[in-house]
């Protein structure tokens, strides 16, 4: 049976026309559950993707806010994993909204655990200890004095290793720290490792505060792209995150922080000889031992590469 060509051609443009329709009603009904999933949130120098969670690692995700602080914003970034129980862990809680409720309940497994990792990063604690009220509440140590009324499950670095936390999340407590001025710990915090996916994550020990609209080190072994995440989507497909201009206080802070803090915390808060730096050290060593490929501390953007993340930690505390 023949056919003419006159026939053929309307045929096919109708059938191009209507593959198109079809194909941009599917983009947009993903781009739609994806918004479901993972509401947009405004987007600044500390949320690049303005989501209300940013994939980190396969297992590992964080929630990105502002944190004004002295009305500087230093940046606030909650890192939750995957702890060996099936649950959640979450380190260093920013505040909860019900967007964040439901990409978390989106993750499966229930919000099991929340850590308050320093003295500092507690803001929040009541907050999550009175939304989630069968997850088990993880304190720095000295922190169940500071905060008699939530009740904590233990305090990490004193009471035994949580049986929960097996072959997925370890830690080490920086007991190495004085504040000359009052005699007590500073900070005291306990940095955490999650194995599966060789992420280290860290409150205030550690900071990588941009230099300027780009994340440091991007482009370097990874640093800068986004890590995809099927149930936790992003709708970003740039090569590297976007450029966002940084605030002036926010550069003043890094240099503060850089130049200013840094060296005072090691020459004096730690010392350079004794007790407290050997104690410093072996966290240190403890820390570089894991081999860590991925950091995500709350301060700063992401960086990721074995190598990267060796130099760059090596520089920072030594």
């Amino acid at each position: 049976m023949m056919f003419h060509v006159s026939l053929l051609v309307p045929a096919a443009a109708g059938l191009y026309l209507y593959l198109l329709l079809v194909s941009s009603v599917y983009i947009a009904s993903a781009l739609s559950m994806s918004a479901i999933i993972n509401p947009p949130t405004p987007v600044t120098w500390s949320n690049r993707l303005g989501r209300t969670l940013t994939p980190v690692a396969t297992g590992v995700w964080a929630a990105e806010r502002p944190f004004t602080w002295n009305t500087i914003d230093v940046g606030g970034r909650s890192v939750i994993c995957r702890a060996g129980d099936g649950t959640l862990l979450v380190h260093s809680p920013v505040g909860w909204n019900e967007e964040l409720g439901r990409c978390l309940e989106a993750l499966g497994g229930g919000v099991g655990h929340v850590v308050s990792p320093n003295y500092e990063h507690l803001k929040y604690a009541a907050q999550w200890a009175e939304v989630y009220p069968d997850a088990k509440m993880w304190a720095c140590p000295g922190l169940r004095e500071r905060l008699p009324d939530i009740e904590w499950a233990g305090e990490l670095g004193v009471d035994p290793n949580p049986m929960e936390f097996e072959d997925a999340v370890e830690y080490v407590h920086f007991d190495c720290e004085i504040n000359p001025f009052t005699g007590r710990p500073f900070f005291n915090e306990v940095a955490f490792f999650h194995t599966k996916s060789k992420t280290l994550f860290m409150a205030d020990i550690f900071w990588n505060y941009p230099k300027g609209p780009l994340p440091n080190y991007c482009g370097r072994e990874g640093t800068g792209m986004l890590h995809e995440c099927p149930k936790m989507p992003a709708d970003y497909t740039g090569d590297t995150l976007p450029a966002i201009e940084v605030p002036l206080g926010t550069k003043l802070w890094k240099a503060g922080m850089d130049k200013v803090y840094l060296p005072f915390y090691k020459n004096f808060m730690v010392g350079r000889e004794g007790e407290r730096r050997e104690r410093y050290e072996r966290a240190v060593a403890q820390v570089l031992e894991w081999e860590p490929e991925v950091i995500a501390p709350c301060h700063g953007d992401v960086i990721r590469g074995k190598d990267l993340c060796r130099e760059v930690l090596r520089e920072h505390f030594f």
